[in-house]
């Protein structure tokens, strides 16, 4: 009963951060990396169902780790947030296009619907890194972290638009960074610790933020 869906030839796997491949009604989706660029793939389970949705970029920055990334669950630091999620039937992704970065994207599992969100950090540089990156899915889209070169690694939200998407707040002041990471949610509050920069050990602070999580809802794939 155990078949191969695909070769991949001499591509990796990504992998979805957090838990397992998301799923948009009968379809779930992954991503796979090589020098030649990145990809996004969907199946339907069958070996005809899967196939490339969409080719992200040709270039690809092995160096820096930019590799294809699902964004789809806070399973690590929520228990209570088991389950894929998705933000109206979309999902976000971290990915190099080769021109923009290290950037986020957002997909609806169709070529078309698969789009840079926001270059955040102009041109060929990337606002998201592996080595500090946090995120979590709330009713009013994805809060995550993310350098503009300006303000430092800081506190970002993003409605899946380029003009819905924006640092919420500048903990560190100036272009330093607080590195904000999430810790769990309470009372449809988001808490999270960061450096605000306060003293010379770069201890953190716990911070509290209503990220109203009460109408999230978790999609399931259709039968």
């Amino acid at each position: 009963g155990t078949i191969s869906l695909k070769d991949l030839g001499d591509s990796s796997l990504g992998f979805a951060f957090g838990t397992l491949a998301p799923t948009i009604k009968t379809k779930f989706y992954f991503t796979t990396y090589s020098a030649k660029g990145s990809l996004l793939w969907e199946s339907n389970a069958t070996p005809g169902g899967t196939k490339i949705t969409k080719t992200i970029g040709t270039k690809l920055n092995l160096s820096k780790a930019h590799i294809p990334i699902i964004i789809t669950d806070f399973l690590f630091s929520n228990p209570d947030s088991a389950g894929i999620k998705t933000f109206n039937n979309k999902f976000f992704m971290a990915a190099d296009d080769g021109t923009h970065g290290y950037e986020p994207w957002i997909t609806n599992g169709t070529s078309n619907g698969t789009k840079l969100v926001k270059d955040i950090y102009k041109d060929t540089g990337s606002s998201l890194s592996l080595s500090a990156f946090s995120f979590v899915y709330s009713n009013l889209g994805l809060y995550f972290s993310a350098n503009d070169s300006k303000t430092g690694n800081e506190l970002w939200l993003s409605d899946g638009t380029a003009g819905g998407t924006s640092e919420i707040a500048n903990i560190n002041p100036g272009k330093k960074s607080s590195d904000p990471l999430f810790t769990g949610v309470l009372n449809n509050h988001l808490l999270f610790t960061a450096d605000d920069g306060d003293n010379s050990k770069g201890n953190r602070d716990l911070y509290l933020l209503n990220a109203a999580f009460n109408v999230l809802k978790t999609e399931q794939a259709s039968e």
